[in-house]
């Protein structure tokens, strides 16, 4: 990474349920990078990433609601990090899939106040889940 990201993982409710793994913060984050460290990596084509959606990029017609989005991501194998089960995600642009209308919005990151890995099926064992935000 070319700037320094800082863990919010730690600084997050976790809400475990049958098939997903939800992480939620008071306060909304610009989210650049989740980090999936699993014993199971077989799992991962069983696995979706959300994020919730209220007032991003485009504001809601309804303020008091919101709903969960699957982010087009893109996982990356660095170095050795298969081998230690460790599977980052970036975001790709906006505008690829989930805001085709958005044009010339291209984010690499996505405004929430939670994330979700949503599974096929069961929820797979992950040892831990780390979100990166921008320092400062």
């Amino acid at each position: 990474m070319t700037d320094a990201r800082i863990d919010i993982s730690k600084e997050a409710k976790t809400i475990s349920e049958e098939n997903s793994l939800t992480l939620e913060w008071e306060k909304l984050k610009d989210i650049y990078r989740i980090v999936v460290v699993t014993k199971e990596p077989t799992a991962l084509p069983n696995l979706k990433l959300q994020y919730w959606q209220h007032e991003w990029p485009e504001q809601m017609e309804d303020n008091t609601e919101g709903k969960w989005k699957d982010a087009d991501i893109r996982v990356l194998i660095e170095g050795n990090d298969a081998a230690r089960n460790v599977f980052p995600m970036i975001f790709k642009s906006t505008n690829i899939r989930e805001f085709r209308e958005l044009k010339k919005f291209k984010a690499l990151y996505r405004r929430t106040t939670k994330i979700r890995l949503k599974f096929r099926g069961e929820m797979q064992e992950i040892d831990r889940v780390e979100v990166y935000t921008k320092a400062g």
